[in-house]
């Protein structure tokens, strides 16, 4: 019969709205309370762990011993002052709505091993452990019986039901000192056991519903288990409801916003918790700490607006505060001056759906002047009344080494937004401070002080070609050709033998039609072997933009290598001792083939190339051979060993995506490998694409006739390719073949063939 209840009871409470109960943390002496078995809770913890539903007894262990069982959760309620941050899953409408959703707060799911606030009342069920240790060591744990009170043998009984934590301590103290030395002991009460109870929380929350918690959890903790409020729900009327009426209400901006705050609230069996929907929510964005939605009670206006977004930025314009209205179904905009309002202490009323921007103050600057030029530190600079040049300047720590003294300018701003320019001696307004050129300035004038640098060329020589460090170096009087060859590094080794040239630009044609500059060579001179030249070049002056060329030696060649490896006698790096020397003159230098070497698989790499196809045999026995190539600087040249196998890879019956290496027979084509040794073509092959690659790397293709397929012979060494089918060609394959057709146009190719050959039989007799 118990049994029998239970289930009803869980039955009853899986209907008890979308979020229901949460059972984590009741012990099984709570539920034998209600008469439930042993067998009928262990079946439930059995059914539920499989079933992984939301309503869990996995915590749920016997509280007649210690052994038990808990979910990890930090127990700190002051985390939501630290940690604001939303969940980026959760749209936060309102300010506030988040706590309730991002575990800011975190509610207390287990009841053991709880810490108590001060304020908490104790009740029926909790669970408390008086301890005293130093001179008197004594540890005892009591629960509160049904009419309130503990039993403790010392002192007799103690009635605690409804006294708050910090009262109860105090009480026990005072009761256990009468028969406990506590001069020279340390004493200490804690909570153990939190009661569990029913709390019935309805109105805009996410899951409204009945949930059973510990009595330790406050209001703001049991809106957790319910998944926090809904878009419309309000933070700031939230109340709490007793035997019909409400014993209090909450604010969730005073716990944000003031520290002080604290709600002494616990929650009883029973318990209502009732959310509103938000009556008033006004909106504030532009140039304040937190720009957000937020709820506004009845008789809050802008200024406890601005309290609960956190004020003002340091560049907030406040004079001219915009709202945004809805009136009469239209949106009018209204202006507020907040600076008057706080002079004549008043505030403005809002209404809900009210938009108030707060604007920027603008980053434009009137009471600065600008420096520019020839000055040691420029840029922009505070206009203080009475300002002139002079002071400016001594500001920026006076003018440069290159300043041109004899006139500077102010550039002004005029009315109309014109400009003009006033000009003025720097000497005069430096030196005589009631000196009319030390102009008194205005705002956003900018002044700009010329440099010498302003007014000099500078030009460039031009070196290239042979020389270690080829540049465009500062053209310079008395700069001559010996000091250019220096500056850019000298001359180098294959310019010996070449010479140097110097392009001048010289003068304009004598053509009046035709003034362009002419350049042309006004200096040669050749370089010896030894990089000296009979010349006094230190008396060579250049001018400006002439071109140097050093020359390189057309004889002249950086050493060239060939690389021969594998079956040659010699292998090894070879020198390259000709322009025209071919593949079989480094061939014979290096003794040529060994008698194991396999000259049809001969391989040759190139940089920028890459792989030459070759025929060394042809190349060897014919010098005038096209595969008698010359030779390149880096050739890579291999001969491999003698091949007598065959590799065959590809789509075969047999084969799938691996290779095999069969042994090579004279005079037979690719079809003969591939079925003698594969297995023969499978349905995906591509028979019209089958390919050799011989040792030198030459590719053979399959070559179609009609409807035959001539394929490639084979060589020693030689790879079989057999592709598969693409899909087009698959498809292709795949569609009805007209026989009639086909028989039609090998007839005709057939009579064609033998029309030709009797025609050439007819002439030759």
């Amino acid at each position: 019969m118990q049994k029998i209840i239970f289930f009803i009871l869980l039955f009853l409470v899986n209907y008890i709205t979308y979020s229901q109960v949460n059972l984590d943390g009741i012990s099984q002496s709570d539920l034998k309370k209600y008469n439930v078995s042993d067998q009928a809770i262990k079946e439930y913890i059995d059914n539920k762990q499989a079933s992984n539903k939301s309503l869990s007894l996995n915590s749920i262990t016997d509280t007649s011993n210690n052994d038990y069982v808990y979910n990890e959760w930090d127990d700190s309620l002051k985390n939501i002052k630290k940690d604001k941050d939303t969940n980026p899953k959760y749209e936060e409408l309102v300010y506030g709505h988040s706590i309730f959703k991002n575990n800011s707060i975190l509610i207390y799911q287990k009841a053991k091993e709880v810490i108590a606030p001060e304020n908490y009342k104790l009740g029926v069920g909790d669970e408390i452990v008086v301890t005293t240790w130093g001179y008197t060591d004594y540890s005892e744990k009591f629960t509160i019986s049904e009419d309130g009170y503990i039993s403790p043998r010392q002192v007799g009984r103690i009635y605690l039901k409804g006294m708050t934590f910090a009262k109860a301590k105090h009480l026990l103290r005072s009761k256990f000192g009468a028969s406990i030395d506590l001069s020279n002991s340390d004493f200490d009460v804690n909570l153990v056991y939190s009661r569990v109870i029913t709390v019935n929380i309805v109105g805009e929350v996410d899951k409204p519903g009945s949930y059973v918690i510990p009595a330790v959890n406050t209001p703001f903790n049991a809106l957790i288990a319910a998944n926090g409020l809904t878009k419309s729900g309000s933070i700031r009327n939230i109340y709490i409801r007793r035997e019909g009426r409400t014993i209090d209400s909450l604010d969730a901006y005073k716990f944000l916003t003031d520290e002080r705050y604290y709600n002494d609230v616990f929650l009883q069996n029973n318990d209502y918790i009732y959310v509103n929907v938000a009556e008033k929510v006004v909106k504030i964005e532009g140039a304040i700490k937190r720009p957000h939605n937020y709820e506004l009670k009845g008789n809050e206006k802008l200024k406890d607006l601005l309290k609960f977004c956190g004020g003002f930025n340091g560049n907030s314009y406040t004079k001219n505060i915009l709202i945004k209205r809805y009136v009469n179904n239209e949106l009018k905009y209204i202006d507020i001056n907040y600076d008057s309002l706080l002079q004549n202490k008043i505030d403005f009323k809002l209404y809900d759906k009210d938009v108030v921007f707060v604007p920027q103050i603008p980053d434009f600057v009137k009471n600065k002047v600008i420096l520019k030029g020839a000055v040691k530190i420029s840029g922009e600079y505070e206009l203080r009344i009475g300002d002139r040049v002079s002071d400016i300047i001594e500001r920026a720590e006076g003018i440069s080494y290159s300043a041109y003294t004899e006139k500077a300018y102010i550039l002004r701003l005029n009315e109309n937004l014109s400009k003009t320019y006033i000009d003025f001696n720097i000497n005069n307004a430096l030196q005589n401070k009631d000196s009319k050129d030390n102009l008194e300035l205005k705002e956003l004038d900018e002044i700009r002080i010329l440099s010498k640098k302003d007014f000099t060329d500078y030009f460039q020589v031009y070196v290239v070609g042979e020389v270690r460090k080829p540049d465009t170096i500062t053209y310079g009087y008395e700069l001559s050709l010996k000091d250019a060859l220096l500056i850019t590094g000298g001359l180098k080794k294959e310019s010996g033998n070449g010479r140097i040239e110097i392009s001048r630009i010289i003068s304009s044609n004598n053509d009046f039609e035709k003034s362009t500059p002419i350049r042309a060579f006004v200096e040669t001179l050749p370089i010896k072997d030894d990089l000296t030249i009979d010349k006094d070049i230190s008396q060579i002056y250049l001018q400006p933009y002439d071109i140097i060329y050093i020359r390189k030696n057309p004889d002249f060649e950086n050493p060239m290598i060939v690389t021969l490896g594998g079956e040659i006698k010699f292998p090894g790096k070879y020198s390259i001792l000709r322009k025209d020397e071919k593949l079989s003159d480094i061939i014979d230098r290096a003794g040529g083939l060994t008698e194991f070497a396999f000259p049809e698989g001969a391989k040759m790499q190139r940089e920028g190339v890459g792989s030459i196809g070759l025929n060394m045999k042809r190349a060897l026995s014919h010098k005038s051979s096209k595969y008698n190539v010359f030779l390149y600087n880096n050739d890579l040249i291999h001969i491999p060993r003698t091949l007598d196998l065959v590799l065959i890879s590809g789509s075969t019956h047999i084969l799938g995506d691996k290779n095999i290496s069969v042994p090579f027979a004279k005079h037979r084509r690719a079809k003969y490998y591939i079925i003698q040794f594969a297995g023969g073509f499978d349905k995906e092959s591509d028979r019209a694409r089958t390919q050799v690659i011989y040792p030198n790397g030459i590719i053979k293709q399959t070559t179609r006739l009609g409807i035959l397929n001539i394929y490639p012979k084979v060589k020693k060494g030689s790879q079989i390719v057999i592709p598969e089918k693409s899909k087009k060609e698959e498809k292709k394959g795949q569609s009805k073949v007209d026989w009639n057709k086909a028989i039609e146009n090998i007839t005709i190719k057939m009579t064609a063939v033998l029309t030709i050959w009797l025609l050439l039989k007819n002439v030759a007799n």
